[in-house]
């Protein structure tokens, strides 16, 4: 009849088909930020429409295996355009990296900083990295110097005491020497014959250098002698 509208019924398959096809179309977008740490959580940080990029922390994109981790965030869907800046841990080390787009790489400190830019492709980021610790270096010295140090005590321990075995033999006229000199041969006799330079430094308590100037005299009146041993000085009774 003139003056009604008319009316067309849809079938239910064709309207799926269109809301399939208009679900495809979706145009996807992001410009986030990816900071990755030490346990492999990512977290993400920034804009997008896509839900693998959604603002948040996730240990589900990396996985470990013996020393190697490998950090994996890619998508089937299309993006119009995306941008992102990837912070690698403190102390990695990048052993493969495969990634969609172009990228540059700068370091940072002790990190690693991918930036990747892209569009009109699906979004790749996949990096096989270590981690190691950021002061590895300081810590190995301080070991060895460690080690150092305590071998360098037990041997002089030892030479110590193996020279304190020995009989302590007086070999010097009282009348002959300074006051000083005197606490200084006093001394080594309470010790058993020999102590380093230092310890008669700290219980002498006199100044380092007039120290030093009454043992080189008493080394050349043939009272004691002075060794070196590594980074210290034996002071003990001439044979």
């Amino acid at each position: 009849m003139p003056g009604r509208g008319k009316f067309f019924i849809i079938p239910a398959a064709l309207l799926i088909v269109l809301l399939t096809g208009a679900h495809a179309q979706e145009i996807y977008y992001a410009d986030v930020g990816i900071d990755v740490g030490a346990d492999g959580t990512a977290s993400i940080s920034g804009t997008t429409n896509h839900p693998m990029l959604m603002a948040g922390s996730t240990a589900g994109y990396t996985s470990k295996k013996g020393a190697y981790w490998v950090l994996n965030i890619t998508t089937p869907e299309t993006f119009s355009n995306y941008l992102y800046t990837l912070r690698m841990p403190g102390g990695s080390v990048i052993n493969y990296m495969k990634t969609s787009g172009r990228v540059a790489i700068r370091e940072e400190g002790s990190r690693i900083i991918i930036e990747g830019v892209g569009r009109d492709e699906p979004l790749m980021i996949v990096v096989q990295y270590s981690v190691y610790p950021a002061d590895y270096s300081n810590v190995l010295v301080y070991l060895v110097f460690s080690a150092a140090a305590a071998l360098l005590a037990a041997v002089t321990y030892i030479y110590m005491k193996k020279a304190k075995r020995k009989p302590v033999k007086k070999r010097y006229d009282p009348d002959t020497l300074t006051e000083r000199q005197l606490m200084i041969v006093r001394l080594l006799e309470k010790s058993g014959g020999m102590a380093t330079q230092k310890n008669l430094e700290t219980s002498i308590k006199i100044p380092k250098s007039s120290l030093s100037r009454n043992i080189d005299s008493l080394v050349r009146k043939g009272v004691i002698k002075r060794e070196r041993k590594g980074m210290t000085n034996i002071v003990r009774f001439a044979e």
